[in-house]
Formats: C-alpha cells, sequence, structure tokens
C-alpha cells in the first residue's frame, strides 16, 4: 500500500520504472584509477584451523553464506603457505568453481566425510582478472561434496596430500 502512494505522488509508472531498472542494476564492483579493489571477504570471515593426518596444520577462513561461498578468495593478491579458505555448502552436491577475479593460482581440496575425495591441482588465475563469468574454466568435484577447501597452489604435491 506505500508503495501504491509513492506511486501516485510520484508521476506512476515512470518511477516505477526507474525503481525497477535501479533494482536491476548491481553496482560495479571495479576500483577506480589509483584505487585498489578489496575483497569483500578478506578478514571478515570466521577463523579455525584444520590438520591433516600425518601432514599440516592450516589456519582457515570458513565460508557460508551464499555471497561468501560465491566470492571465495576473489581480489585477493595472496594466500599464505599455511592458510586456506574452507567452504561448507549446505548439502552434498557436485561442486563446481571458477577463478573469477582470482590473482593467484590455487589448489582445491574436494572434502568428503572428513578426507580428501579429490584435487585439483595448480589452477592458475585467468589471464583477465575481468574476464566474463561465461568465458571462464569450471572446476568441479570428481563426487558429491558437501565442504572444500582453497589452498596456495603446489600446497597438495608439497605436502604429499592425496586421495
Amino acid at each position: 500500500m506505500a508503495l501504491r502512494k509513492v506511486l501516485r505522488k510520484s508521476g506512476g509508472l515512470l518511477f516505477a520504472f526507474a525503481l525497477v531498472f535501479l533494482a536491476a542494476c548491481p553496482p560495479e564492483e571495479k576500483a577506480g584509477p589509483g584505487e585498489k579493489e578489496e575483497s569483500p571477504t578478506e578478514g571478515k570471515l570466521p577463523r579455525g584451523a584444520l590438520t591433516f593426518e600425518g601432514g599440516p596444520e592450516i589456519q582457515i577462513e570458513i565460508a557460508t553464506a551464499p555471497e561468501e561461498l560465491r566470492i571465495g578468495l576473489s581480489y585477493r593478491e595472496k594466500l599464505c603457505g599455511l592458510c586456506g579458505l574452507y567452504f561448507v555448502f549446505p548439502e552434498e552436491q557436485t561442486q563446481t568453481f571458477w577463478m573469477r577475479r582470482m590473482r593467484f593460482p590455487i589448489d582445491i581440496l574436494w572434502l568428503r566425510a572428513g578426507k580428501v575425495a579429490g584435487t585439483s591441482e595448480n589452477l592458475p588465475p585467468p589471464k583477465d582478472p575481468n574476464a566474463p563469468e561465461w568465458s571462464l574454466p569450471r572446476y568441479e568435484s570428481p563426487v558429491p561434496v558437501r565442504h572444500v577447501l582453497e589452498v596456495p597452489a603446489g600446497f597438495v604435491q608439497k605436502h604429499g596430500l592425496r586421495v
């Protein structure tokens, strides 16, 4: 009812069209000249530690919200050697990842029931970090998983991790 009153007072259709148009156009994510792009998630996610049996303990950030899961490590400049981003999805299913706005190579560990179910290693960032989403390669879990861990490229080989 409040929207109807606003429409009557403001010229009706033109205002409604402008309102719908603005809602359909999200703000641009690019930084201006001389500005540094910041990761919307960096430093804002819950933290924890993850230990591999017979392997290293790493510091992790934990992504659970839909937007956190979508953004992942996008915009970041690097990830420390014993750091990772741990994704917790709502349900176990085949997970598909891309390297949207990534700036460094990573390894992906596909985790199921607390074990490594598969790995995707040395995945390069796109040559153009602003490449359209449709043009990016997709990386898919070999089996349905609920948990995924992104770590710096070479981590899997360095620590001898395997399925």
